[in-house]
């Protein structure tokens, strides 16, 4: 009995916050009575909607990195890759052009 109304609360919760409190009370049940749980209740844990809660979650977070602060999406810079090395000479570069022209003025 109790066992086909958590099946129900497993199949009809949305946000999981039910279900999550429900397997943490079971596995305290099943804790304190090791070796003594029955088939029943371990078949309740096989209707908890893992799979698709846990590609949900992958998707939103896929799509939160795309995103940026404020929810819209990111620009991204340039588009061009520069590596550390590129960057140093790079800088080096401008320092050198800006030593360059305060000894022309």
């Amino acid at each position: 009995m109790i066992c086909t109304a958590l099946r129900e609360l497993f199949s009809k919760d949305r946000l999981g916050e039910a279900s999550f409190d429900a397997v943490k009370l079971i596995s305290r049940f099943a804790k304190a009575r090791p070796n003594r749980i029955s088939e029943e209740v371990i078949q309740t844990f096989l209707s908890l909607r893992l799979k698709e809660e846990l590609v949900n979650e992958s998707e939103k977070d896929d799509q939160n990195k795309k995103r940026g602060k404020f929810g819209r999406k990111r620009k991204r810079d340039d588009g061009i890759h520069t590596t550390r090395t590129m960057k140093k000479v790079n800088k080096k570069e401008v320092k050198r052009e800006s030593v360059l022209v305060r000894y022309r003025e």
